[in-house]
């Protein structure tokens, strides 16, 4: 499908792929880069990434849930010392559940955690392992799926059903929807939270396929 969509529409920032215009994915035009599987969520967290991380302000030691492959690759190449993904499930470089990850405390000084706690049953608790686990001066980057319209987050960990949950909240394996509360989530487990967004042009936003509204939460321990 790259080789079909190669033109010069559309410009992929996690992979410099050159297309007429990005693929069509679940129901939504212009979404996914056939090169290297990024969507438009994807394009927009390496673009800030790159900013905040590959100016001489590049962490040490990175954790990252869930590792996205577009993003993955990217992370290696900005020269941090040591690059570890983690998953409740291989392939990662650890098994650990992100409620309760066993690992020291204050031992990473990134992390990134990008549409993850969604699909966890104690988001709350999940939170508080993020914070335990960054160095003083460290940074997670979070980022959910999050609708704008919506004061308070629906929760529904005890909803199973696949139809149902994607009803209530976009996806088979979604647990809850966030609201715009989910900045004050963070702030009850501890964190100092600058919510930001990649600023791009009219012309940008087109070219890199990058929606605006994907709010980045930058969140730090206090102090």
């Amino acid at each position: 499908m790259a080789l079909a969509l190669r033109g010069e529409g559309a410009e992929c920032p996690c992979c410099g792929a050159r297309l007429r215009h990005f693929a069509g994915f679940n129901g939504r035009s212009g979404a996914l880069c056939p090169a290297c599987g990024a969507l438009e969520r994807h394009r927009a967290l390496w673009l800030l990434l790159r900013r905040r991380w590959g100016q001489g302000s590049t962490p040490r030691r990175v954790l990252h849930f869930a590792p996205e492959p577009a993003i993955g690759r990217n992370l290696e190449r900005l020269g941090i010392g040591e690059y570890v993904t983690a998953d409740i499930e291989a392939p990662a470089d650890l098994t650990v559940d992100i409620c309760d990850t066993g690992l020291p405390g204050g031992s990473f000084d990134g992390i990134v955690c990008s549409h993850v706690l969604e699909h966890v049953s104690d988001d709350r608790r999940a939170m508080r392992e993020l914070l335990r686990l960054l160095a003083p001066g460290g940074e997670a980057i979070v980022m959910v799926p999050l609708d704008s319209s919506r004061e308070t987050t629906e929760d529904g960990p005890e909803v199973t059903e696949p139809a149902e949950r994607e009803r209530r909240f976009g996806q088979h394996d979604h647990l809850r929807l966030y609201g715009r509360d989910f900045e004050a989530r963070l702030v009850e487990a501890g964190f100092d939270v600058s919510v930001q967004q990649v600023r791009l042009s009219a012309a940008e936003r087109e070219r890199f396929g990058v929606h605006e509204k994907d709010p980045v939460f930058v969140s730090r321990p206090p102090g």
